[in-house]
């Protein structure tokens, strides 16, 4: 089974088949009652993007792609309970594309991305997100990004394939699982960061824990 969560990075990512850098932020802003907020953008960086796209043959319509499947997933978001505030934001130079919507528990959010990758969440499904009253967590989706590239072909170096995670946090973190962890804002944000290759090469794991 492809992860949820990865599955979304997926049809955003391969799509990109380009000669630049590609940044994933997933970002999630927790309320003291555990509602918030959560946000996946697709940013391509590079000052020669438009002449790589023109130099390996690449049509610039691609781009729009990545907005019609973030609208998609847009819609299967509006018709799950507890969810509110769905959009869609594009960059100006459509360079940049994000998702991002408002959760009112971790049931519906974990709900609403099973749902959104075109699966239910049932008991035997793992959640990605688990919210208590002074911890978070993010399940380690190592093994599920593994099996969901098998057999992919990247003409794009995994090591250009950046992976951000940002939790805002109610309160200052006290204690952040993994060691590479950086906080921001008085303790109040949490952010992981690394690349694809990292995940592929090195089985590192993907899983933040948060007590709070």
């Amino acid at each position: 089974m492809t992860h949820p969560t990865f599955k979304i990075y997926l049809l955003l990512l391969f799509t990109l088949l380009l000669q630049s850098c590609i940044d994933i932020v997933e970002r999630i802003d927790l309320n003291k009652n555990r509602s918030g907020s959560f946000s996946l953008s697709v940013s391509i960086t590079g000052k020669k993007f438009l002449f790589d796209l023109l130099n390996i043959g690449i049509d610039t319509e691609v781009l729009d792609d990545i907005v019609i499947m973030a609208n998609d997933a847009a819609d299967l978001l509006q018709q799950c309970e507890g969810i509110s505030n769905v959009k869609v934001v594009t960059g100006s130079n459509k360079m940049t594309v994000a998702l991002a919507f408002d959760f009112d528990n971790q049931h519906n959010l974990n709900r609403a991305l099973y749902y959104m990758a075109g699966e239910e969440k049932t008991i035997f499904k793992p959640a990605i997100y688990k919210f208590k009253r002074t911890r978070f967590e993010r399940k380690n989706i190592t093994k599920f990004i593994k099996q969901a590239a098998n057999g992919q072909k990247f003409e794009l170096k995994p090591s250009l394939i950046n992976y951000i995670t940002e939790v805002n946090l109610p309160r200052p973190a006290k204690m952040v699982v993994p060691a590479n962890a950086s906080l921001h804002h008085s303790g109040f944000m949490v952010r992981v960061s690394g690349n694809l290759a990292e995940i592929l090469e090195n089985n590192t794991n993907t899983g933040i824990k948060v007590r709070y």
